[in-house]
């Protein structure tokens, strides 16, 4: 008898067929398959720092506001263009500044001004500044958690291949979980399971 965990991957939101192929790369075909993948690592982006706290060279995530966004080349690379530079300032009610350097994500100078943005990365400390390269960020609008499927929380990291980055695999994990999991029947006598106070399997 078959129940929603054995349909294909592809019905969950975000995913589809493309994204489905990719998830049959890793050996995940059904619903079932992918509740079953485990993390092969995990984040803990579950601690909140202000700016003037950021620790030094060693991960950590701050929510703060972009205040200027500037783009720049940096130079040409045997004939060819290089990369382009974006750096932003944040600031928060520490009364720190944040300056984040990007590579390569020009539009970012259009999408980040004024914007409310958790980010997640290494800062180094130069006099009463910090600065990050290249972190993990995702904008969040005023008055709105930021706890998401990416911060706020300790994340899970996942094998990625072809278009399943870490954003993918979190969506669609979190649809599995919340739409399927009624359907995992638990393979210890719910008796044993009381009587050892083992945690149940959902």
């Amino acid at each position: 008898m078959t129940t929603p965990l054995d349909d294909s991957v592809q019905y969950l939101k975000h995913v589809g067929p493309s994204r489905a192929e990719d998830f049959a790369r890793l050996g995940i075909h059904t619903v079932r398959d992918l509740i079953w993948t485990f993390p092969r690592d995990l984040s803990d982006r579950s601690n909140l720092f202000r700016i003037v706290d950021l620790p030094e060279e060693r991960p950590a995530t701050v929510v703060a506001t972009a205040l200027m966004v500037s783009e720049r080349p940096a130079g040409r690379r045997r004939g060819r263009a290089g990369m382009g530079i974006t750096t932003a300032e944040f600031a928060d009610d520490s009364g720190g500044i944040l300056e984040v350097v990007w590579f390569n994500q020009p539009w970012l100078k259009d999408k980040l001004p004024g914007s409310r943005v958790l980010i997640h990365g290494k800062a180094k400390h130069k006099g009463d500044r910090r600065v990050m390269e290249h972190p993990l960020y995702e904008i969040v609008p005023e008055d709105t958690p930021v706890h998401t499927l990416n911060f706020g929380r300790i994340v899970p990291i996942y094998p990625i291949t072809g278009s399943l980055n870490q954003s993918v695999w979190r969506r669609a994990m979190a649809h599995a979980l919340d739409t399927r999991l009624e359907f995992l029947e638990d393979p210890l006598d719910q008796d044993l399971i009381g009587r050892s106070h083992f945690m149940g399997l959902r």
